[in-house]
Formats: C-alpha cells, structure tokens, sequence
C-alpha cells in the first residue's frame, strides 16, 4: 500500500474484513464437520490441523494490525496535544516550547509467559494485570490478543475456544481466574516442590543456596496467598534442618540447644545465612590452597624432568659413557681399521 496510505481508516477496514473471513471460516469449519465428520478424520484437514494452523495466523495477522493501530492512535493523540500546547505549531510559527528530554528510557517489560503450572500463577496474573489489565490505552480485543500470545501448554488449550472480540477477554480471563484461583492446589504445589527438595549431597555453598532459597522461596509463596505457616512452624523448620548436610545439623543444635523453647524460622534464616558466608568464605581459601599446592606440584614434576632429562644426556657414549657422540670418541678411533 505504501506508507503514506496506511491511514488509521486502511487499518480498520483491514481489520473488519480479516474478521469476516475469521467468522466465515469458523461457520464453514463447523458445517464440515457436521456434514463430514467421518471423511474429515483420514483427510489431512484434521491430520495437519487445519483449523488451530489457521487460527494461529489469524491470531499473528490480528495482533499486527492491532499494533499499527494502536500506534497510529497514540500519534494522532501526541500531535493533537502538542498543538493544543503550542498553537503557534498549526500556525507554521516559531514555537516557544521547550522539548525537555527525558534523562532515562526504561526498557520495555517483556510479557510472561504461563504454561498452567499453578506456582507460576500469582507472578502472571499480577504482572499481566499491571501491563496490561490496568492499560488504559488498550481496547479489550487487544488485551485478548496479548493474553492468547502469552499463554502455552495447558492454559492455552482453556482459552483456545474464546475468538479474539471485545466481549471475550472478560469471559476468557475468568477462565483462568476460575481454574488457578484454587489456594488447595496452590498450596499443593508448593509443598509438593519442598518436599522434593533433597537432602544436601555435601558441605559446599552450592548445595547449601540450593536448599536456603527452596525453603525462603516455599515461605514467601505461601505467604503470597494467605497460607503462612504460623500454625505449622515447627514441623517446617524440622523438615528444613533435615535437608542440611550432618556438619551444618550439629552446628544448628549447638546454637539452639541453649534454650528449651523451639526456634522460630528467623533464627534458622540466621543461621543459614552466616553458614553460607561460612562455606563461601572457606570454599574461597581451599581453592587457594589448591592453586598454590597445584604449583608446587607442577615445579617438582618440572624439575623431575629436567634431572631425568639431565641423566639421559650424560653418558651418551656407549663405548666410554661420556658425554660425546661414539663417532668423536677417541676410544672408539683408535679401534678403526687404519
């Protein structure tokens, strides 16, 4: 078309008659497989999928038209106030505006993406909710096109069926809030992710940050939904300390055996805390030992070589064992036929 005639009006005509053919197949997808079900099911109409290849480009195709859209609406809105700001603008005149730039750009938040697992969901669903939900300058075809692209797996098949229409983000978001609102199997989840958790396979910072941020990060998941485990304090603690490696346990009941009542969980992040400082610290100083023992190694072996490289250079005469070529041994000479 040319860019001069990508016009706001171009765009939406565009849109239109891309909905209409969208709503035309869909009628005559339906008809197909009421008046030909049984062929359909050997035909490569329903082998290749057909209809979800479709719908994907309809989707792809939909969203781009919707971006040009709405960046075409945001220009027109920029110069109408830029005019109403400065009328001598429409006038041609010189204008008395100052254009202050902004000293920093932030970068553009990258949508999440939600595959149905029921820990992931409270971080998308407020996320999405603050970029999208909450934008004013969205319309709500377009709030349905970003919530399509940014869901696979199982919750893409729960709105797979919602076509992309204004009426239809409400219904499809209610969906999802429907089905993973659920704290049972939320709390489900986040338990069956702690109890997974293994045991510290040996004495070093790794394993430890490991197991310290499964048990911070089951804590503050359960806290995010209501659940925190104040009733249940002392069953999470003795589950964590489990986890640790027998040094780092012998260590934790020598500080809490001074007292008859049961630790509370800011004692045990405490101690965690100072135990990984502890590995990291003493995990720093056998890595230099390492490197120094790892040179001294290295220089005994070179000076090994070099005896060895030494010894094998004496004596190179067989007949005499000095340290000459047979041919310039005056032994050997004298024993030559005149």
């Amino acid at each position: 078309m040319g860019a001069a005639n990508v016009t706001q009006g171009t765009v939406e005509a565009r849109l239109d008659n891309l909905e209409a053919n969208w709503n035309k197949f869909e009628t005559q997808h339906d008809q197909l497989q009421l008046e030909h079900e049984a062929t359909l099911r050997e035909h490569d109409y329903m082998r290749k999928n057909f209809l979800g290849v479709t719908e994907e480009h309809y989707v792809q195709q939909k969203g781009i038209f919707l971006d040009l859209l709405r960046t075409l609406k945001n220009g027109a809105q920029a110069e109408a106030g830029a005019t109403a700001a400065d009328p001598a603008a429409a006038t041609g005149q010189p204008s008395s505006r100052v254009t202050v730039t902004p000293r920093t750009t932030l970068p553009r938040i990258q949508l999440p993406t939600f595959t149905g697992k029921y820990k992931d969901w409270p971080s998308f669903r407020d996320l999405f909710v603050s970029i999208i939900s909450k934008d004013t300058t969205l319309t709500n075809v377009e709030r349905l096109h970003y919530l399509k692209t940014s869901l696979k797996g199982e919750a893409d098949r729960l709105v797979r069926n919602f076509t992309i229409t204004d009426a239809n983000f409400d219904r499809a978001w209610a969906a999802l809030v429907e089905h993973y609102e659920n704290k049972r199997l939320l709390v489900k989840s986040y338990c069956s992710a702690f109890t997974a958790l293994q045991k510290m396979k040996g004495e070093t910072p790794s394993e430890l940050k490991r197991v310290f941020h499964g048990i911070t990060g089951t804590l503050s998941a359960l806290e995010e939904i209501g659940r925190p485990i104040a009733n249940c304090m002392d069953l999470f603690i003795h589950m964590a300390v489990e986890l640790l490696d027998p040094r780092s346990r012998r260590e934790w009941e020598t500080i809490v055996s001074a007292s008859a009542e049961p630790p509370a969980f800011d004692t045990l992040k405490q101690f965690l805390d100072r135990r990984l400082y502890t590995l990291e610290a003493l995990s720093s100083t056998k890595f230099e030992a390492g490197t120094s023992k790892s040179g001294s190694k290295v220089a005994t072996v070179q000076a090994a070589r070099a005896q060895t490289v030494g010894k094998k250079t004496k004596g190179r005469c067989a007949l005499c064992q000095q340290d000459h070529y047979i041919l310039h041994c005056s032994e050997y000479q004298k024993k030559q036929p005149s």
